[in-house]
Protein backbone atom coordinates (compact mmCIF):
# COMPACT_ATOMS: atom_id res chain seq x y z
CA UNK A 1 0.00 0.00 0.00
CA UNK A 2 1.14 3.46 -0.80
CA UNK A 3 1.33 5.84 2.05
CA UNK A 4 -0.59 9.02 1.66
CA UNK A 5 1.41 12.12 2.11
CA UNK A 6 0.11 14.38 4.79
CA UNK A 7 -0.96 17.76 3.58
CA UNK A 8 0.81 20.72 4.98
CA UNK A 9 -1.89 22.49 6.91
CA UNK A 10 0.12 24.64 9.23
CA UNK A 11 1.42 27.89 7.92
CA UNK A 12 3.65 28.38 10.92
CA UNK A 13 6.12 25.83 12.13
CA UNK A 14 8.09 25.89 15.30
CA UNK A 15 11.62 24.54 15.37
CA UNK A 16 12.76 23.45 18.77
CA UNK A 17 16.27 23.25 20.04
CA UNK A 18 17.58 22.57 23.45
CA UNK A 19 20.34 24.52 25.03
CA UNK A 20 21.03 23.33 28.47
CA UNK A 21 17.80 23.42 30.41
CA UNK A 22 16.08 25.91 28.07
CA UNK A 23 14.05 25.13 25.04
CA UNK A 24 14.04 27.70 22.29
CA UNK A 25 11.10 27.93 19.89
CA UNK A 26 11.80 29.62 16.58
CA UNK A 27 8.76 30.62 14.51
CA UNK A 28 8.87 30.54 10.80
CA UNK A 29 6.96 33.37 9.11
CA UNK A 30 4.09 32.40 6.82
CA UNK A 31 4.54 32.46 3.14
CA UNK A 32 3.78 35.65 1.24
CA UNK A 33 0.57 34.32 -0.33
CA UNK A 34 -0.81 33.27 3.03
CA UNK A 35 0.08 36.60 4.78
CA UNK A 36 -2.13 38.84 2.65
CA UNK A 37 -5.10 36.50 3.18
CA UNK A 38 -4.74 36.92 6.92
CA UNK A 39 -4.67 40.73 6.62
CA UNK A 40 -7.64 40.66 4.26
CA UNK A 41 -9.70 38.64 6.72
CA UNK A 42 -8.83 41.05 9.52
CA UNK A 43 -9.78 44.05 7.38
CA UNK A 44 -13.09 42.45 6.47
CA UNK A 45 -13.88 41.90 10.14
CA UNK A 46 -13.09 45.56 10.95
CA UNK A 47 -15.29 46.82 8.09
CA UNK A 48 -18.19 44.65 9.21
CA UNK A 49 -17.85 45.86 12.81
CA UNK A 50 -17.77 49.52 11.71
CA UNK A 51 -20.83 49.01 9.50
CA UNK A 52 -22.71 47.39 12.38
CA UNK A 53 -21.70 50.26 14.66
CA UNK A 54 -22.89 52.85 12.14
CA UNK A 55 -26.20 51.04 11.72
CA UNK A 56 -26.60 50.90 15.49
CA UNK A 57 -25.91 54.63 15.91
CA UNK A 58 -28.30 55.50 13.07
CA UNK A 59 -31.02 53.32 14.55
CA UNK A 60 -30.47 54.92 17.96
CA UNK A 61 -30.70 58.48 16.55
CA UNK A 62 -33.82 57.66 14.56
CA UNK A 63 -35.35 56.05 17.61
CA UNK A 64 -34.63 59.14 19.73
CA UNK A 65 -36.15 61.39 17.06
CA UNK A 66 -39.23 59.21 16.80
CA UNK A 67 -39.65 59.19 20.56
CA UNK A 68 -39.10 62.94 20.70
CA UNK A 69 -41.76 63.58 18.07
CA UNK A 70 -44.30 61.36 19.77
CA UNK A 71 -43.58 62.46 23.33
CA UNK A 72 -42.61 66.12 22.89
CA UNK A 73 -42.83 68.27 19.79
CA UNK A 74 -45.79 66.45 18.18
CA UNK A 75 -47.59 65.90 21.46
CA UNK A 76 -50.88 67.83 21.66
CA UNK A 77 -50.40 68.25 25.41
CA UNK A 78 -47.70 70.85 24.70
CA UNK A 79 -49.63 72.98 22.21
CA UNK A 80 -49.90 76.62 23.24
CA UNK A 81 -53.26 77.39 24.80
CA UNK A 82 -52.54 80.57 26.74
CA UNK A 83 -50.55 83.63 25.64
CA UNK A 84 -50.01 86.26 28.31
CA UNK A 85 -49.06 89.64 26.84
CA UNK A 86 -47.66 92.35 29.11
CA UNK A 87 -47.03 95.72 27.47
CA UNK A 88 -45.05 98.52 29.05
CA UNK A 89 -46.70 101.25 27.01
CA UNK A 90 -49.85 101.87 24.99
CA UNK A 91 -49.63 99.07 22.41
CA UNK A 92 -52.64 96.75 22.58
CA UNK A 93 -52.48 93.00 23.14
CA UNK A 94 -54.26 92.38 19.81
CA UNK A 95 -51.61 94.35 17.91
CA UNK A 96 -48.81 92.42 19.59
CA UNK A 97 -50.32 89.05 18.63
CA UNK A 98 -51.07 90.29 15.11
CA UNK A 99 -47.49 91.34 14.45
CA UNK A 100 -46.04 88.21 16.09
CA UNK A 101 -48.15 86.07 13.70
CA UNK A 102 -47.86 82.91 15.78
CA UNK A 103 -49.49 79.71 14.38
CA UNK A 104 -52.45 78.34 16.31
CA UNK A 105 -51.00 74.83 16.56
CA UNK A 106 -47.58 75.91 17.81
CA UNK A 107 -45.91 73.31 20.02
CA UNK A 108 -43.85 74.75 22.88
CA UNK A 109 -41.32 71.91 22.90
CA UNK A 110 -40.72 72.47 19.20
CA UNK A 111 -40.09 76.13 19.97
CA UNK A 112 -37.68 75.27 22.80
CA UNK A 113 -35.71 72.75 20.74
CA UNK A 114 -35.57 75.10 17.78
CA UNK A 115 -34.26 77.77 20.13
CA UNK A 116 -31.28 75.58 20.98
CA UNK A 117 -30.62 74.24 17.49
CA UNK A 118 -28.94 75.82 14.50
CA UNK A 119 -30.74 76.60 11.26
CA UNK A 120 -31.21 73.62 8.95
CA UNK A 121 -31.65 70.98 11.65
CA UNK A 122 -34.70 68.78 11.98
CA UNK A 123 -37.13 71.25 13.52
CA UNK A 124 -40.89 71.28 13.18
CA UNK A 125 -42.04 74.87 13.52
CA UNK A 126 -40.92 76.77 10.41
CA UNK A 127 -37.28 76.69 11.57
CA UNK A 128 -37.91 79.88 13.58
CA UNK A 129 -36.07 80.52 16.81
CA UNK A 130 -37.23 82.68 19.71
CA UNK A 131 -34.57 85.25 18.84
CA UNK A 132 -35.71 85.34 15.21
CA UNK A 133 -39.32 85.88 16.27
CA UNK A 134 -38.17 88.71 18.52
CA UNK A 135 -35.98 90.34 15.85
CA UNK A 136 -38.75 90.12 13.25
CA UNK A 137 -41.19 91.81 15.64
CA UNK A 138 -38.74 94.61 16.50
CA UNK A 139 -38.10 95.28 12.80
CA UNK A 140 -41.81 95.53 12.08
CA UNK A 141 -42.60 97.69 15.15
CA UNK A 142 -39.85 100.34 15.61
CA UNK A 143 -41.81 101.89 18.48
CA UNK A 144 -40.92 98.83 20.61
CA UNK A 145 -37.49 98.95 22.24
CA UNK A 146 -37.37 95.45 23.71
CA UNK A 147 -39.30 92.19 23.75
CA UNK A 148 -38.99 89.03 25.82
CA UNK A 149 -40.62 85.66 25.06
CA UNK A 150 -40.73 83.06 27.85
CA UNK A 151 -41.96 79.48 27.36
CA UNK A 152 -43.93 78.10 30.31
CA UNK A 153 -44.56 74.40 29.90
CA UNK A 154 -46.85 72.70 29.26
CA UNK A 155 -49.06 75.17 27.33
CA UNK A 156 -48.34 78.82 28.22
CA UNK A 157 -46.35 81.56 26.53
CA UNK A 158 -45.45 84.82 28.29
CA UNK A 159 -44.66 87.85 26.11
CA UNK A 160 -43.36 91.11 27.56
CA UNK A 161 -43.11 94.20 25.34
CA UNK A 162 -41.43 97.47 26.23
CA UNK A 163 -42.26 100.50 24.10
CA UNK A 164 -39.97 103.41 23.37
CA UNK A 165 -40.60 106.63 25.26
CA UNK A 166 -40.90 109.71 23.01
CA UNK A 167 -38.09 112.11 23.83
CA UNK A 168 -38.40 114.75 21.11
CA UNK A 169 -40.30 115.45 17.90
CA UNK A 170 -38.34 115.39 14.64
CA UNK A 171 -39.48 117.75 11.90
CA UNK A 172 -39.71 115.39 8.93
CA UNK A 173 -40.92 118.06 6.53
CA UNK A 174 -43.66 115.81 5.19
CA UNK A 175 -47.38 116.23 4.82
CA UNK A 176 -48.45 113.25 6.95
CA UNK A 177 -46.79 114.47 10.12
CA UNK A 178 -43.58 114.35 12.05
CA UNK A 179 -41.67 111.52 13.70
CA UNK A 180 -40.43 111.21 17.25
CA UNK A 181 -37.16 109.91 18.66
CA UNK A 182 -36.41 108.23 21.96
CA UNK A 183 -33.52 109.09 24.27
CA UNK A 184 -31.16 106.96 22.16
CA UNK A 185 -32.04 108.63 18.84
CA UNK A 186 -34.21 105.86 17.33
CA UNK A 187 -36.91 107.23 15.03
CA UNK A 188 -40.47 105.94 15.26
CA UNK A 189 -43.99 107.14 14.56
CA UNK A 190 -46.33 107.95 17.43
CA UNK A 191 -49.81 109.17 16.39
CA UNK A 192 -50.54 110.08 20.03
CA UNK A 193 -47.45 112.21 20.42
CA UNK A 194 -47.15 114.84 23.12
CA UNK A 195 -46.99 118.30 21.52
CA UNK A 196 -45.23 119.59 24.61
CA UNK A 197 -42.09 117.72 23.57
CA UNK A 198 -39.27 119.84 22.08
CA UNK A 199 -39.07 119.96 18.30
CA UNK A 200 -35.80 119.16 16.51
CA UNK A 201 -35.54 120.82 13.09
CA UNK A 202 -32.83 120.77 10.47
CA UNK A 203 -32.55 116.96 10.20
CA UNK A 204 -32.11 115.80 6.57
CA UNK A 205 -35.36 114.07 5.60
CA UNK A 206 -34.07 112.04 2.64
CA UNK A 207 -33.68 108.78 4.57
CA UNK A 208 -35.81 109.67 7.58
CA UNK A 209 -38.13 106.77 8.37
CA UNK A 210 -39.18 104.65 11.36
CA UNK A 211 -36.36 102.51 12.70
CA UNK A 212 -33.53 104.82 11.58
CA UNK A 213 -30.83 105.48 14.20
CA UNK A 214 -30.04 109.21 14.49
CA UNK A 215 -27.88 108.93 17.59
CA UNK A 216 -24.76 109.84 15.61
CA UNK A 217 -26.11 113.03 14.06
CA UNK A 218 -28.16 114.09 17.12
CA UNK A 219 -25.56 113.40 19.82
CA UNK A 220 -25.22 117.04 20.87
CA UNK A 221 -28.94 117.86 20.82
CA UNK A 222 -29.89 114.69 22.74
CA UNK A 223 -27.29 115.48 25.41
CA UNK A 224 -28.55 119.05 25.67
CA UNK A 225 -32.21 118.04 25.99
CA UNK A 226 -31.39 115.33 28.49
CA UNK A 227 -29.34 117.73 30.61
CA UNK A 228 -31.93 120.51 30.77
CA UNK A 229 -34.51 118.00 32.04
CA UNK A 230 -32.55 117.54 35.24
CA UNK A 231 -34.04 119.24 38.32
CA UNK A 232 -31.18 121.71 38.66
CA UNK A 233 -31.91 123.16 35.20
CA UNK A 234 -35.55 122.46 34.30
CA UNK A 235 -36.91 125.25 36.51
CA UNK A 236 -35.05 127.92 34.53
CA UNK A 237 -34.38 126.36 31.10
CA UNK A 238 -37.19 124.96 28.97
CA UNK A 239 -36.22 124.35 25.33
CA UNK A 240 -39.13 124.33 22.90
CA UNK A 241 -37.25 124.04 19.59
CA UNK A 242 -33.79 123.18 18.31
CA UNK A 243 -32.21 123.57 14.92
CA UNK A 244 -29.34 121.20 14.12
CA UNK A 245 -28.72 122.31 10.54
CA UNK A 246 -25.42 123.96 11.49
CA UNK A 247 -22.57 121.58 12.20
CA UNK A 248 -20.60 123.72 14.66
CA UNK A 249 -23.33 124.98 17.00
CA UNK A 250 -26.96 124.53 18.03
CA UNK A 251 -29.77 127.04 17.85
CA UNK A 252 -32.39 126.84 20.59
CA UNK A 253 -35.62 128.68 21.31
CA UNK A 254 -36.80 128.69 24.92
CA UNK A 255 -40.43 128.70 26.03
CA UNK A 256 -40.27 132.46 26.62
CA UNK A 257 -39.15 133.08 23.03
CA UNK A 258 -35.45 133.71 23.78
CA UNK A 259 -33.10 132.54 21.04
CA UNK A 260 -29.97 130.81 22.35
CA UNK A 261 -26.90 129.92 20.29
CA UNK A 262 -24.71 127.37 22.04
CA UNK A 263 -21.62 125.29 21.43
CA UNK A 264 -19.18 123.52 23.73
CA UNK A 265 -15.97 121.50 23.30
CA UNK A 266 -16.50 117.85 22.31
CA UNK A 267 -20.20 118.53 21.78
CA UNK A 268 -20.49 115.71 19.21
CA UNK A 269 -18.85 113.16 21.51
CA UNK A 270 -20.51 111.04 24.17
CA UNK A 271 -17.65 111.08 26.67
CA UNK A 272 -17.51 112.72 30.08
CA UNK A 273 -15.47 115.65 28.78
CA UNK A 274 -18.31 116.91 26.61
CA UNK A 275 -20.78 116.62 29.50
CA UNK A 276 -18.52 118.68 31.77
CA UNK A 277 -18.22 121.49 29.22
CA UNK A 278 -21.97 121.43 28.63
CA UNK A 279 -22.63 121.80 32.35
CA UNK A 280 -20.49 124.95 32.40
CA UNK A 281 -22.50 126.43 29.51
CA UNK A 282 -25.82 125.61 31.12
CA UNK A 283 -24.71 127.06 34.46
CA UNK A 284 -23.92 130.32 32.68
CA UNK A 285 -27.24 130.26 30.81
CA UNK A 286 -29.13 129.67 34.05
CA UNK A 287 -27.36 132.62 35.69
CA UNK A 288 -28.20 134.95 32.80
CA UNK A 289 -31.85 133.89 32.79
CA UNK A 290 -32.16 134.35 36.56
CA UNK A 291 -30.58 137.82 36.38
CA UNK A 292 -32.95 138.88 33.59
CA UNK A 293 -35.92 137.52 35.55
CA UNK A 294 -34.95 139.42 38.67
CA UNK A 295 -34.60 142.68 36.74
CA UNK A 296 -37.77 142.07 34.72
CA UNK A 297 -35.89 142.34 31.45
CA UNK A 298 -36.81 139.89 28.69
CA UNK A 299 -33.98 138.77 26.41
CA UNK A 300 -34.26 138.35 22.68
CA UNK A 301 -31.07 136.35 22.23
CA UNK A 302 -28.20 134.86 24.22
CA UNK A 303 -24.87 133.91 22.69
CA UNK A 304 -23.13 130.96 24.40
CA UNK A 305 -20.58 130.33 21.66
CA UNK A 306 -17.84 132.29 23.45
CA UNK A 307 -16.33 131.74 26.88
CA UNK A 308 -18.41 131.41 30.05
CA UNK A 309 -17.25 134.88 31.13
CA UNK A 310 -18.28 136.57 27.89
CA UNK A 311 -21.98 136.02 27.18
CA UNK A 312 -23.53 138.60 24.85
CA UNK A 313 -27.26 139.01 25.49
CA UNK A 314 -29.67 141.16 23.47
CA UNK A 315 -32.83 142.48 25.21
CA UNK A 316 -36.11 142.72 23.38
CA UNK A 317 -36.44 145.88 21.30
CA UNK A 318 -39.90 146.90 22.63
CA UNK A 319 -38.74 147.06 26.24
CA UNK A 320 -38.13 150.41 27.81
Amino acid sequence: MKRRRKKKTASVRYLSAEMGRHRILAARTPRGGESWRIHLRRLAVIVILLALLALGVTALVQGIRWAGRKLLWENDAYKVRTINVMVDGRLSREHVLEFMNLPDDMNLWALLLTRRASAGNDNTWRGMTVDQIRESFLRRIPSVSDMDIAVRLPDRLDVRVKERVPFAIVDAGRAYGDFVVDRHGIVFFDPRRDDNLPLIAGVPSDNLMPGVDLSGSLTASLHLLDMVRQPRYNRDINIRRLNVAAQDYLECWLDNGTHVTILWPAMHESGAAGVTHLELKLNSLRSVLRDSSETGQRLQSINLTLTEDNIPATPEANQR
